[in-house]
């Protein structure tokens, strides 16, 4: 290792992508589509999106209907606490500002 070469240690805010990764998310930036449209590039962007599941799901050794893309932090956070409250409906909920 070079004496200049910098360290990296705030992997919690964000990390380098893997170069597969990397490649793979450049790829379908290009080939874009709604993958809720009937039409031919939102059912390529679907395709796409299903196989991403499939993946994922193989990866962490689960059904690929188990797999839920949100569009964010917030959404993810809402999901799960609607999942929750309504697996356990009487249950009271607390959740903290971090």
């Amino acid at each position: 290792m070079q004496e200049n070469t910098p360290i990296y240690l705030d992997y919690a805010a964000t990390n380098p992508l893997d170069r597969e990764i990397l490649s793979k998310m450049m790829m379908v930036s290009t080939h874009y589509g709604n993958p809720s449209s009937i039409h031919k590039i939102g059912k390529n962007a679907k395709t796409r999106l299903e196989r991403a599941r499939e993946l994922i799901a193989d990866n962490i050794m689960t059904d690929p209907n188990e797999i839920v893309f949100t569009s964010g932090a917030t959404e993810s956070n809402n999901t799960v606490l609607e999942s929750v409250s309504r697996a356990h409906k009487n249950a009271h909920i607390i959740t903290t500002k971090l």
